[in-house]
């Protein structure tokens, strides 16, 4: 069992990893979702970029109001289970295939 002394150590350890993943995941994300998949959608999918974008806009919003209502209880549910699931290794991997996309090895 380990020492009450190493708690803030490894508390401190995970903090530091979860920032880094947050660092490098979010600009990946927001660039694709903005800038890429969004005009893509809007000019090539639809074909109208003014319908386009309504509709990306509306989808949007659903999203984030379906994320709203979801997350807490979710987040509850993952708390709870308190081990890792197969639905958080599905994410895990879904996650890691961007950072690694022409599968090169690591040295």
């Amino acid at each position: 069992m380990a020492s009450t002394s190493e708690a803030p150590a490894r508390a401190s350890r995970g903090l530091l990893c979860w920032a880094l993943f947050e660092w490098a995941r979010n600009p990946y994300v927001l660039v694709i979702t903005i800038y890429i998949y969004a005009t893509y959608f809007t000019r090539d999918i639809i074909g109208d970029p003014v319908r386009g974008q309504a509709l990306w806009a509306a989808i949007q919003g659903y999203a984030g109001i379906g994320i709203a209502v979801l997350a807490p209880f979710l987040g509850a549910v993952a708390d709870a289970a308190l081990r890792q699931t197969a639905s958080e290794r599905a994410a895990r991997a879904a996650l890691s295939v961007p950072a690694n996309p022409q599968g090169e090895k690591k040295k």
